[in-house]
């Protein structure tokens, strides 16, 4: 048992040394690894186990430790599981996800097997919200004195709150997008909506049946649940807002296009005549009587002028510009 025990001024070194670390409560905290945990120590203490990328002797480890289902192994390797729960004869199996930033909205798979005195939470990325717990011990410690399973109500809390900022990060983003569809829609500006658009239904995808899973789980109103209802309403209105938006950039693109059109109609319309006139009198036919006359170029300048002031006049009081 001594080479169990791992105290608070050691972890830094557990946690350099691999990808997993172990939470022991006994009188007090302790850390540990996987490797060194055994079936006596989960007959007498309560545990939680927090991996990250678990290798194959790391799941046969937890296969060992904790007899889970080869299914759920390989779920564990598995990075598009979708969110759900499913009971065993010992443990509860639940897949959730998180969000993190990295230049755009991305998900995270975050598996938890929870029993009667263990809980496993296993997940292929870094976690900060995890990282920034695994530095307050006393929270740890308080947690797992009340339970392992509100160690992992507060686990799924922190990564369903974190999910509010990170959506709500691109309001702005979407007003500067509204702004510009109306004044100055560009290409580029219909492209970064559509990968908004893709971002937001990636998310989507994950949070409407992890609302599910939380309401199965719970059957009674908790603080993450109603976090979780809001973001897929907040998603929601940011996909109708986008859509809007979309509408508006496409009604002032096609706008745009009508007035260019109708303004290249216009300077059509006017030189018609005039490239008639000019070609009539560009053919060389050597009897024209016109062309021998004193002031028929000046005549013929004039008549042009007369046709496009005329033809400009008229288009001006049909309102066509």
């Amino acid at each position: 048992m001594a080479g169990t025990r791992i105290y608070l001024k050691s972890q830094k070194t557990l946690w350099s040394s691999g990808m997993n670390v172990v939470y022991i409560l006994k009188k007090r905290l302790e850390y540990s690894s996987l490797s060194e945990l055994n079936k006596s120590i989960l007959k007498k203490y309560r545990v939680w186990v927090d991996i990250i990328e678990p290798s194959k002797e790391e799941l046969e480890k937890l296969s060992e430790l904790f007899d889970i289902h080869p299914l759920v192994l390989e779920d564990f390797s598995n990075t598009r599981t979708r969110p759900k729960s499913e009971s065993f004869s010992n443990y509860e199996f639940i897949v959730m996800y998180g969000l993190y930033t990295d230049n755009k909205i991305k998900t995270i798979e975050i598996d938890y097997v929870i029993g009667k005195e263990f809980l496993i939470s296993s997940h292929w990325h870094r976690v900060e919200s995890y990282e920034e717990l695994k530095k307050d011990s006393a929270k740890i410690e308080s947690l797992l004195r009340s339970g392992v399973d509100t160690v992992l109500h507060h686990l799924i809390d922190l990564e369903i709150d974190n999910y509010m900022p990170i959506i709500s990060s691109i309001d702005t983003e979407i007003e500067e997008l509204e702004k510009k569809a109306v004044h100055s829609p560009t290409p580029q500006m219909l492209a970064k909506l559509f990968d908004i658009k893709r971002q937001l239904l990636q998310v989507r995808k994950v949070a409407s049946p992890q609302r599910d899973v939380l309401f199965h789980m719970t059957k009674a109103e908790h603080r993450f649940i109603s976090h979780i209802i809001r973001i897929n309403d907040q998603i929601e209105t940011y996909r109708e807002v986008i859509s809007s938006i979309l509408e508006v950039h496409l009604s002032v693109t096609s706008n745009r296009l009508n007035e260019i059109m109708k303004v290249l109609t216009i300077i059509t319309t006017i030189l018609m005549p005039i490239t008639a006139i000019a070609g009539i009198y560009g053919m060389n036919f050597q009897y024209m009587p016109e062309l021998e006359w004193h002031y028929g170029y000046f005549v013929v300048l004039a008549l042009m002028l007369s046709m496009t002031i005329g033809l400009l006049v008229y288009s001006r009081k049909k309102g066509w510009f």
